[in-house]
């Protein structure tokens, strides 16, 4: 069995996180707080312009995130910082500038050691998962109105 060269995945892993949906985002200590960088992949998936919301974490979380997740991806991040190590998984809704509408994102990350005590830095990706979770709420409201009948 033929097996990808090492040497190729440089050049293939950007196709397929592109195929996948997945951005990449990072989380790190900066004098005024925590600051959330992002892929270009990841304004797109977003819909916002590119720089746009790079900056503030907190900033982030109140301007982009649905208040109803607000409270709990603030937890998720507090807890990947005090259990660096630990793969996080969260899905939540964010703000779409393009479309004016939320859309669903599932996040996952990792706090990852750093060289500064106290620093933190935390790594992962986040994926548009919109369509599955639209189909998902038709497809219970079928079932509800099927119950119904």
């Amino acid at each position: 069995m033929k097996t990808i060269d090492s040497d190729n995945w440089q050049d293939l892993l950007p196709q397929v996180l592109q195929i996948a949906g997945i951005g990449i985002w990072e989380l790190v200590s900066s004098p005024d707080g925590l600051r959330m960088l992002f892929s270009s992949s990841i304004y797109t998936l977003f819909g916002y312009d590119q720089g746009k919301i790079q900056g503030r974490f907190e900033t982030f979380v109140q301007q982009i995130c649905h208040p109803d997740f607000q409270k709990d991806l603030q937890q998720t991040i507090d807890n990947a910082i005090l259990f660096p190590g630990d793969i996080f998984h969260f899905e939540f809704q964010v703000w779409s500038e393009h479309t004016g509408a939320w859309r669903w994102v599932y996040a996952f990350g990792k706090a990852l050691p750093t060289d500064n005590p106290g620093d933190v830095l935390i790594r992962g990706g986040v994926q548009d998962i919109h369509e599955r979770r639209a189909a998902l709420q038709q497809l219970e409201r079928s079932q509800k109105k099927a119950l119904q009948l």
